[in-house]
């Protein structure tokens, strides 16, 4: 449990260090401790439907993970109306995701 806390306050702090300002995909996973694995169809052997379809859940995916990060910015910044437009935020994400 003390583990678990532990690293639940190193995210928190590493994400409310960074800017006020949006941040990128590569930044979100960088304040996640997460490394990014980035997606190219181009790279493999799927024809363009498939390929398209994965570069679209992956892009949603990541889109998952700045709001994550952004959301734990701020929490730990106590800022409850930028929590209410990062719920708007997922709420659009999780309409796309149902689209799919």
């Amino acid at each position: 449990m003390k583990t678990l806390s532990f690293c639940i306050t190193t995210i928190v702090l590493a994400v409310a260090a960074t800017s006020s300002q949006a941040l990128t995909v590569d930044e979100s996973y960088a304040a996640l401790k997460t490394k990014r694995y980035p997606f190219d169809a181009r790279a493999f052997s799927y024809g363009d439907p498939e390929g398209e379809s994965l570069q679209r859940i992956f892009t949603l995916a990541d889109q998952g993970v700045v709001l994550r990060a952004e959301t734990l910015r701020a929490a730990a910044d106590g800022n409850s109306a930028e929590i209410r437009k990062l719920v708007t935020r997922y709420d659009v994400l999780v309409a796309s995701l149902e689209k799919e």
